[in-house]
């Protein structure tokens, strides 16, 4: 029986925390403080000795850590309010505690101008928080998602995924653009299939967002024409710039999915645009949008013949092709010219859009996720192979997971997945992957 697993993970992962960069920063340059996505004014961290250190009262601002300081022997006592894990450290100690184990500091806590500053790496690692450092900004960033959000994120519902994106952290280092509009909820939309990428229109700014360790990092923002067709009559298929903004316009193609507050009336409204920009789908739901999800489950794309033939002409290049449907797979057949010939057989799976050959089971494209990966023209089993690892490499590392051998992909699973055996905590374990959707799930050994 195949058994479904949603892995969540909760490795702490220090990206780059107050090195030589940082050290230069301390000369006249003011070191900036990110906290979860927010600029902190008044919380200037110092560098002493190539350690980043802040103010005390600052780390009452890590996802709401409790602080106590007792003057009488210079002790400070943090507490994560939710894992209750506790860190005590004392000014001018080397040596702190970890719920009650003790440890090394490389920096010890200390008393400058009245104010104790305290080791910014060691709190926030304690409080399995992230941290890195951003040269260009002169900025420490700090950020925790959570651990739910993070299992829901790698999570196979893709609608639970994409309500978890969008409450990351939103970490922006670049100066933001104030909103001139009146209005209250924006719209978000995404690419067909995608969860890592989005774009939020609000108040006649939009902001475009990429995931990556746990937080969604503002790569542009621009402000906009409101009173344009695209935004008003809703795709935004070309951004139109007034010619305020910062970085690199994403271009939309293809399907996107929008999801749109009315928070006047506690409601969501959605749908899908197709290729064209008409309108696929449209429904709504009630809901309190500034507590509850703001992305709904979308219906199955891929129905209707037309659609399917469309798509498998642009992509595969299948026209005239005999098309038959059993179940949500798809089948398409080439008619070769000689009658005792046997045909080319395509077939689709309908629920994610992967395209795969009927024979092998090996994977080839997918008709709804934007730049899918093409490798229709790759005949050659070795390179197919290959390229069938170097997608996925980073899907299974991303995962926590590690091939079991260099041969690990024994083959297509049908339904466009390929199947093979990994290690999970060491654990050898089978999987089924969809290189397309990043979906997986474990699997009895075949």
């Amino acid at each position: 029986m195949i058994k479904k697993f949603i892995h969540a993970s909760c490795t702490v992962l220090v990206l780059a925390i107050l090195s030589v960069q940082a050290a230069h920063a301390s000369g006249n340059q003011e070191v900036r403080l990110n906290l979860n996505g927010v600029n902190v004014e008044g919380h200037h961290p110092v560098i002493m000795n190539n350690h980043t250190m802040v103010p005390l009262r600052t780390v009452a601002l890590i996802s709401d850590a409790e602080v106590s300081w007792n003057a009488a022997d210079k002790t400070v006592l943090v507490t994560d309010p939710v894992s209750q894990k506790q860190l005590k450290l004392q000014a001018g100690s080397s040596i702190a505690y970890v719920d009650g184990q003790k440890t090394s500091l490389d920096a010890p806590p200390v008393m400058k101008d009245g104010t104790l500053y305290v080791p910014f790496r060691f709190i926030a690692g304690g409080l399995q928080a992230q941290v890195l450092w951003d040269a260009p900004s002169q900025t420490v960033v700090m950020y925790k998602s959570g651990e739910k959000l993070t299992e829901a994120l790698h999570g196979t519902d893709l609608a639970k995924a994409r309500n978890a994106a969008i409450r990351l952290p939103r970490i922006t280092l670049h100066d933001s653009l104030t909103a001139k509009e009146e209005g209250g909820g924006g719209t978000y939309y995404f690419r067909s299939g995608e969860r890592d990428r989005f774009m939020y229109i609000n108040r006649g700014i939009a902001r475009y967002f990429e995931v990556r360790n746990g937080a969604a990092w503002g790569t542009f923002e621009a402000r906009v024409d409101a009173g344009s067709k695209n935004l008003s009559g809703e795709l935004p298929l070309q951004i139109p710039v007034m010619g305020e903004g910062w970085g690199v316009a994403p271009v939309f193609k293809g399907r996107i999915d929008f999801f749109r507050e009315f928070w006047t009336t506690d409601q969501v409204r959605y749908g899908i645009y197709d290729t064209a920009g008409k309108t696929l789908y449209e429904g709504k739901n009630p809901v309190a949008v500034n507590t509850g999800d703001v992305i709904a489950e979308l219906p199955v794309f891929l129905s209707g013949e037309q659609t399917i033939k469309q798509l498998m002409a642009e992509k595969m290049g299948v026209i005239d092709w005999s098309m038959s449907k059993e179940g949500d797979i798809y089948s398409f057949v080439s008619v070769p010219s000689d009658p005792k010939a046997e045909g080319s057989e395509y077939q689709v799976n309908s629920r994610t859009g992967t395209v795969y050959d009927a024979t092998s089971g090996g994977p080839q494209t997918n008709l709804i996720i934007d730049n899918a990966p093409n490798l229709k023209t790759i005949w050659n089993g070795n390179a197919y192979q290959e390229e069938l690892l170097k997608l996925a490499g980073p899907i299974l590392q991303s995962y926590g997971l590690v091939p079991a051998s260099k041969s690990w992909i024994n083959g297509g699973y049908g339904d466009g997945y390929i199947y093979g055996a990994v290690l999970k905590d060491k654990t050898k374990i089978w999987i089924k992957l969809d290189l397309f959707t990043k979906e997986w799930e474990e699997i009895e050994e075949p």
